[in-house]
C-alpha cells in the first residue's frame, strides 16, 4: 500500500534524525523517497544531477500524485528542522538570486505547480492532522501559508513546533479517511479540507495533463525499468537539463487500475 510505504519511510526518517543529529536534507530526501519507491512500485523516484536550485526554482524535487479523477503537481523545498533552534534564517534563506521562498513561489506559480515545504523532523509536535500521529519524520506544508505567516509580521523566532502546526504528516496524504474510496472520499476532499485547494481554485496544482517526462516514466514496468534504467534516467535528465528545473522527480500513481 502506498499509505504504508510513505508511513514506513517517514518513521525511518524520524529514527534516522534521532540517531544522526547532523544528517542533512539532501540525504534525507534521496534516501526516504528511494525507500518509498522500494516499498511500493507505484511510487517512482528519479534523482537527477544537481542543478543550480537557488537560481532557478528554489525547489528540491517535483511531486506528481495521480488519481483517477485528477492529477496534482507540486514543487517541494525540503528543510531539516532542528529542536530548540530559531528556524527563521532557514525559511528566510537567500543568496545572490534572492530569497529562496520567493523563487519557489514564483517558479511554481509560473508552471501551475503548488509550492510546498517538506519538513524533516524528529519531535512529536501537534500538526494540522486531527489524529495524534507520532514518530513520523516527514511533514508537508503549503509554502504560501508559510510565507504569509512568517513574513507578514515583524521578524521573530520560528520554532519547529510552529512549522509543524501548519503542516501535515506526509502519510496523511494517502492514509487520511477523507481520501478513502470506500467512504466515497476523494483526494480533492482531502486537499480541500486541509489545504483549502479545489480544482477550480487559482494556483491549485491540479491538472488533467501529464508532461512527457511523467508519461515516459510510467510506461515502463519494474522489470523493464531494471533493464533500461540508464536509458530512462538519461532521457529524463536530458529533459530536466533543458528545463533547468529540479533535482528529483517523485511520481505516486494512486489510480485504481
Amino acid at each position: 500500500m502506498i499509505c504504508q510505504a510513505i508511513k514506513d519511510s517517514s518513521i525511518e526518517v524520524f529514527n534516522w534524525i534521532s540517531k544522526q543529529k547532523e544528517v542533512g536534507e539532501e540525504s534525507i530526501t534521496d534516501w526516504s523517497l528511494y525507500n518509498a519507491n522500494r516499498l511500493d512500485g507505484r511510487i517512482q523516484y528519479h534523482q537527477f544531477n544537481r542543478h543550480e536550485e537557488g537560481k532557478y526554482t528554489g525547489a528540491d524535487f517535483e511531486l506528481w500524485i495521480l488519481t483517477n479523477s485528477i492529477y496534482f503537481k507540486a514543487r517541494v523545498q525540503a528543510k531539516r528542522l532542528r529542536p530548540q533552534k530559531d528556524l527563521y534564517p532557514s525559511i528566510a534563506h537567500s543568496n545572490r538570486h534572492g530569497l529562496q521562498i520567493d523563487k519557489l513561489l514564483t517558479d511554481a506559480s509560473r508552471g501551475g505547480f503548488r509550492p510546498l515545504y517538506a519538513f524533516y523532523n524528529n519531535e512529536n509536535h501537534k500538526s494540522k492532522c486531527q489524529l495524534d500521529i507520532k514518530n513520523e519524520g516527514i511533514y508537508l506544508a503549503d509554502a504560501f501559508k508559510i510565507q504569509s505567516d512568517i513574513f507578514s509580521v515583524a521578524k521573530r523566532n520560528i520554532s519547529s513546533a510552529h512549522l509543524i502546526s501548519m503542516s501535515l504528516p506526509f502519510s496523511c496524504w494517502f492514509c487520511c479517511e477523507l481520501y478513502n474510496p470506500e467512504n466515497q472520499g476523494t483526494f480533492e476532499d482531502f486537499l480541500k479540507n486541509y489545504y483549502s485547494l479545489t480544482p477550480n481554485a487559482k494556483l491549485n496544482g491540479f491538472t488533467n495533463d501529464l508532461p512527457n517526462y511523467v508519461k515516459e516514466s510510467l510506461r515502463f514496468s519494474e522489470k523493464q525499468k531494471d533493464e533500461l534504467t540508464q536509458n530512462i534516467e538519461y532521457d529524463l535528465q536530458r529533459e530536466f537539463r533543458i528545463l533547468r528545473e529540479v533535482n528529483g522527480l517523485l511520481i505516486i500513481d494512486n489510480r485504481k487500475k
